[in-house]
């Protein structure tokens, strides 16, 4: 089954951009013979490094509600309590079941009396 893909030309315009970026680092050797390696290799060329990634994870999260700057794990904003980690997402929305399961059955206890 062949499947037809239509690519934006952004996104055309990357693949170009990377494929051209991969042949010149490779010595314009043909695509068939590049050896795992060197396909390794370039992909590689594009990682962060460890002191990137450590002050990525230094950096402070930034409330996209109130733009308050929050501390990196930080689950809420400390301005405006906005939820900013799934995480804490997830929480939240378990203990307001938990609230509204409480409060249900003691409206049915209260029906009860």
């Amino acid at each position: 089954m062949q499947t037809e893909i239509n690519l934006s030309s952004h996104y055309q315009k990357d693949v170009i951009i990377l494929l051209c970026g991969f042949s010149i680092s490779n010595n314009h050797k043909p695509f068939q013979q590049i050896t795992r390696p060197e396909i390794i290799t370039f992909l590689d060329s594009f990682r962060k490094s460890e002191d990137k990634v450590q002050s990525d994870t230094l950096r402070s999260k930034q409330c996209p509600n109130c733009n308050e700057p929050d501390k990196p794990d930080s689950r809420f904003c400390a301005k405006c309590r906005t939820v900013l980690t799934y995480d804490a997402y997830s929480e939240t929305i378990e203990e307001k079941q938990v609230k509204d399961k409480q409060i249900e059955e003691m409206m049915h206890k209260q029906e009860a009396v």
